[in-house]
């Protein structure tokens, strides 16, 4: 079985064939999203269930047309592999995101620490103010927003 690649951006993922969605897939619009059957949770093993009991009762049950154990075998199998993938892309996203975190952290750490710097030389070197100004408004609209974000509760006034 030959593997298949699917690329997007700078991210690369590889497939088993079998596993390659339909070409309108990541295409479809909400209201075709909304046509399609919500499948229950573990369909792979109701579908291999259902082979098992056509296999089992024989000639006593004639299966709908078209439907035969191969094809329920084949269809769990890809409901249950795409679920394995899906969860193997979910780690890998999630593991992406804390990275992206540390990563934002540092740099902001790191730029807070030129923000400080600036701030306190310019007091003595104005002219920095103006060469920093980008700097120095950007972590000015920070301030005004996280004060929005964050009222400070009234101070009670004094009883009399």
């Amino acid at each position: 079985m030959a593997d298949k690649t699917l690329k997007f951006g700078s991210v690369a993922v590889t497939l088993p064939d079998s596993l390659v969605p339909p070409d309108e897939a990541g295409s479809l619009s909400p209201a075709e999203l909304a046509r399609i059957p919500k499948a229950p949770r573990a369909v792979g093993a109701l579908c291999e269930s259902a082979a098992d009991g056509i296999e089992r009762a024989g000639k006593a049950f004639q299966p709908p047309p078209g439907i035969t154990v191969d094809a329920l075998r084949k269809a769990g199998q890809k409901a249950d592999g795409i679920d394995l993938i899906i969860h193997d892309v979910e780690v890998v996203l999630n593991r992406l995101k804390q990275g992206n975190l540390l990563f934002d952290a540092e740099a902001y750490k790191l730029v807070r620490q030129v923000n400080d710097q600036v701030k306190a030389q310019s007091k003595h070197s104005p002219e920095l103010a103006k060469i920093f100004a980008p700097l120095l408004q950007a972590f000015s609209a920070l301030r005004g927003r996280r004060d929005d974000a964050e009222p400070t509760p009234p101070v009670p006034s004094p009883a009399p």
